[in-house]
C-alpha cells in the first residue's frame, strides 16, 4: 500500500517539469513550428514523389537526360519554393526579434544616459556643496585673521583751538606694517599693532568751527599675511564738545575689507 501511494510523486514532477520545459520553449514555438511544417510535407511530398516513381518506374528509365532534368525541376519546384516561403516567415521573425532586441538596447542606453545625468547632477552638486564650505572656511579664517579695530576721538580744547586725538584700539588679531591714512595721505605708520593696542593720530584745528567730517583708511599685513585696508570715518557733532564747541562722534569702521591695489596710496608718512 505504502509503494502504491508513492509511486504517483515522480509522475507529477516529470509533469511539472514537462509545463517548465514547454514554457522554455515557447519563445521559439514560431520559428520551431515553421520547421516541423517544413519538415513534414517535405517528407510526405518525398514519399509521395516516392511512389509517383514507383508507378511510372518503367517510363523513368527510357526518359532523355533533358527530360528527366526537367522531370526532377517541376518536381522539387513546389518544395524549394515552400521552403522558400519559410524562410521568409523565418527571416521576418528574426527581423522582429532583431528590432525588439534593438529597441531594448536603446531603452537601455536611454536610461544609462539617463542616470549618468543624474550622477553628473548629484556630482556637480557635491561638488559645489564643497567649494561653498571652501569658501565659508576661507571666509571665516581670513576673518578671523583681521585686526577688530575700535575708533575714539577726544579733543583738548583752548579758546575757539582744539587738539583732536584720533584712536584706533586693536581688539583683534595681531596686525603688521600699519599706516594710517587721513584724505589719502599717510600720516602714522607703525611695525606691528597687536591686539590690546593702539595707534593713534592728532588733528589741530585753530578754531573748532573749521573741522569738518574726517575720513580715512588703514591698511595692514593681517595674520594670514595677506594686504588689507578698512575705510573709517569721523563726523562733527555741532555743540558736541564742551562750551558748545565743535566736536567729533566716536568714529566709524565700515564692514567692506579692501584689498591692494590701493589707488590712494601716495607720497610719504611719519612714523611712530
Amino acid at each position: 500500500m505504502n509503494h502504491e501511494g508513492t509511486n504517483p510523486q515522480p509522475v507529477t514532477v516529470a509533469r511539472a517539469e514537462g509545463k517548465s520545459t514547454s514554457n522554455e520553449q515557447r519563445p521559439f514555438s514560431f520559428t520551431y513550428g515553421l520547421g516541423m511544417v517544413g519538415f513534414y510535407f517535405s517528407a510526405a511530398y518525398l514519399v509521395f514523389l516516392a511512389f509517383m516513381a514507383f508507378r511510372a518506374w518503367e517510363e523513368l528509365f527510357v526518359m532523355d537526360p533533358n527530360e528527366f532534368g526537367d522531370l526532377m525541376a517541376g518536381a522539387f519546384a513546389p518544395l524549394a519554393f515552400l521552403w522558400l516561403v519559410l524562410g521568409f516567415f523565418q527571416q521576418g521573425q528574426e527581423l522582429k526579434a532583431s528590432v525588439k532586441a534593438l529597441e531594448l538596447q536603446g531603452e537601455e542606453l536611454r536610461n544609462s544616459v539617463e542616470q549618468q545625468r543624474e550622477l553628473v547632477a548629484v556630482t556637480r552638486e557635491q561638488l559645489e556643496s564643497e567649494m561653498e564650505a571652501v569658501r565659508q572656511e576661507r571666509a571665516a579664517a581670513e576673518h578671523a585673521a583681521q585686526p577688530t579695530l575700535i575708533p575714539s576721538s577726544g579733543g583738548s580744547y583752548t579758546g575757539v583751538a582744539v587738539d583732536m586725538p584720533i584712536d584706533f584700539r586693536n581688539a583683534g588679531a595681531d596686525a603688521t606694517n600699519v599706516v594710517l591714512w587721513l584724505e589719502n595721505h599717510p600720516v602714522v605708520e607703525r611695525r606691528s599693532l597687536l591686539k590690546g593696542e593702539t595707534i593713534r593720530t592728532r588733528i589741530v584745528y585753530n578754531d573748532h568751527a573749521e573741522m569738518k567730517d574726517l575720513s580715512g583708511f588703514i591698511t595692514y599685513f593681517d595674520a594670514m599675511g595677506e594686504r588689507r585696508a578698512r575705510r573709517f570715518t569721523f563726523l562733527v557733532v555741532p555743540g558736541g564738545g564742551p562750551n558748545q564747541r565743535n566736536a567729533f562722534d566716536q568714529g566709524k569702521i565700515e564692514a567692506t575689507l579692501y584689498k591692494p591695489p590701493f589707488p590712494w596710496e601716495q607720497g610719504g608718512a611719519n612714523s611712530e
